[in-house]
């Protein structure tokens, strides 16, 4: 009887772990403070009242009437890791796009340079006398890296910031006007496209900006109206945005 009774005490090491883990009352009101603090701040939409949600509205419209066009860019493309808003993935993602996109062309363009710079140099180098077999194939090598390299960093220089403009470059005209508009796609292609063409005199930059402005206008209408058909324009993440941002400052307030 003795033997099954002891075998439900706690020992005094099992019984000073609890004492020191329990959590003092202090600490217990502390952490209700917290979660007051944050259900208040608006950091849980479904636990906010009206009346608070009413106020956060009128900061987030206060603060969006006061900002101006280089306020909008920074707050667009300026990431903020404690904000995880749909703005903030939008532009992440387009930039990983654009980059992916880039290094995607340069190699396989480059693929292709290689085969040709093989080929010229066996063909200008067919009476070229070589000490050994092993010394004519490395220098064969040597040479199509080097031609190869120098032909895909360029590459990369001249398609990462078109692919930058195309894709992030509505998302800006869009900020420094502070809505969205059917035009923004066209105007963006237009300038990406007619700076990319600017070394080659201005007739061909005047022509690729026009015809950068076709696409752009098609693409441009059919997206305005469809974000906003779902509610995912610029004004609605942005202003979606400036909300997080206003919530979390409130929590840590």
């Amino acid at each position: 009887m003795i033997h099954c009774f002891n075998e439900y005490l706690v020992s005094q090491e099992e019984e000073d772990d609890f004492i020191v883990n329990v959590p003092s009352v202090d600490t217990i009101d502390e952490e209700l403070r917290a979660r007051d603090k944050a259900i208040h701040s608006g950091m849980f939409p479904e636990l906010v009242t009206k009346q608070e949600d009413e106020s956060i509205n009128q900061t987030v419209d206060n603060i969006l009437a006061q900002q101006s066009a280089m306020d909008r860019l920074r707050t667009t493309f300026v990431f903020d890791r404690l904000i995880d808003s749909r703005l903030n993935e939008s532009v992440r993602s387009n930039f990983q796009l654009a980059g992916s996109l880039s290094i995607l062309t340069a190699g396989l363009m480059g693929l292709g340079r290689m085969i040709v710079v093989q080929d010229q140099y066996l063909k200008g180098n067919q009476l070229t006398t070589y000490l050994t077999k092993e010394s004519a194939h490395r220098h064969l090598l040597d040479t199509s890296f080097y031609q190869t390299g120098k032909f895909v960093t360029g590459l990369l220089f001249k398609i990462f910031p078109m692919s930058c403009g195309i894709l992030l470059g509505p998302m800006a005209v869009q900020a420094l006007n502070g809505r969205s508009t059917p035009l923004d796609h066209a105007v963006a292609y237009s300038a990406t496209l007619g700076l990319y063409c600017a070394p080659r005199g201005v007739k061909r930059m005047f022509a690729a900006s026009v015809i950068a402005s076709v696409p752009g206008l098609l693409f441009g209408f059919a997206k305005y109206y469809g974000d906003q058909q779902f509610q995912i324009s610029f004004e609605d993440l942005y202003r979606e945005h400036v909300k997080k941002e206003c919530t979390l400052y409130r929590l840590h307030l």
